[in-house]
């Protein structure tokens, strides 16, 4: 048979698979493509199961300044979950004030989608803090202070792009002075890109080197977490080619972010059909 349509189930994956993620499928029967044929992935179908906090993008680096007490650079990991606007801030001042070294207290309120953060310890008697924005600025300060630093914050989700230069003058939250980020952004993943290492001649380059990507799947269009994603093909122009006879019987994919790093699917399904056209 000259198979034209192949469904893809994760579901099916092989024992050896590592994950939902990053998976093997062993074909029932070969697949033979001719020299000169083309491969399209269509019709795909997951469910937008990714938390708001998540793995990589998890943590808020914090600098408290104790008056007489030294200086302390504090990680604060949030739990890993979904989150609308109010229950974010409530954990974010949760954990900030957990642990804390100094007198006062963290507080944030969210406004029109926007999060402000205010400490009301006194500068001169207390001390004051500094959380850490998502800039190369701070990276590079926190890069040089923490040991085995590694850049998994979650700025961008709370809108804290830069560093910004507060009332007084500084970047310190204290005495009640406030830290306002810009919008936060509860959809962090809105891409899906499907990696098959070794599948044709590869015609897609990713902004970070990638060249294996048979497939981009916009998820944009069902950000609620719990929506079921169906990602139709748009454009003819993101087939995978074969300038050789080619014979399928084991096919490894990965699904990963903008980066190429795995996504978490919370071991849910995915599934997609391919699409042989001959020549």
């Amino acid at each position: 048979m000259e198979w034209r349509r192949i469904i893809v189930d994760s579901r099916y994956r092989t024992l050896d698979s590592p994950s939902a993620s990053d998976f093997f499928i062993d074909l029932p029967y070969a697949v033979n493509i001719p020299a000169g044929s083309q491969l399209f992935l269509d019709g795909v179908v997951l469910s937008n199961s990714f938390p708001v906090i998540g793995a990589g993008r998890d943590k808020i680096y914090v600098q408290e300044e104790v008056v007489g007490g030294g200086t302390f650079l504090r990680t604060i990991t949030l739990p890993h979950g979904s989150y609308n606007a109010s229950t974010l801030a409530a954990a974010v001042q949760v954990h900030l004030n957990a642990g804390t070294h100094l007198g006062g207290i963290y507080t944030t309120a969210v406004e029109h989608g926007i999060m402000t953060t205010s400490n009301d310890s006194n500068q001169s008697t207390q001390g004051k803090t500094r959380i850490f924005s998502r800039s190369a600025v701070d990276k590079a300060y926190l890069k040089d202070n923490i040991p085995g630093y590694l850049d998994e914050n979650m700025m961008e989700t709370l809108g804290l792009w830069e560093t910004p230069v507060l009332t007084d003058g500084t970047s310190y939250i204290h005495s009640g002075q406030s830290l306002t980020g810009h919008f936060l952004d509860l959809a962090p993943v809105k891409q899906a890109h499907i990696h098959s290492p070794g599948l044709g001649e590869q015609s897609t380059l990713t902004s970070g080197g990638a060249t294996d990507v048979i497939r981009r799947v916009l998820l944009a269009r069902n950000p609620v977490q719990g929506d079921i994603v169906v990602d139709t093909l748009s454009t003819t122009l993101s087939a995978v080619h074969f300038d050789a006879d080619t014979t399928l019987s084991r096919l490894h994919f990965r699904i990963c972010d903008y980066a190429g790093a795995l996504l978490p699917l919370s071991n849910h399904e995915i599934s997609w059909e391919i699409i042989i056209q001959r020549p």
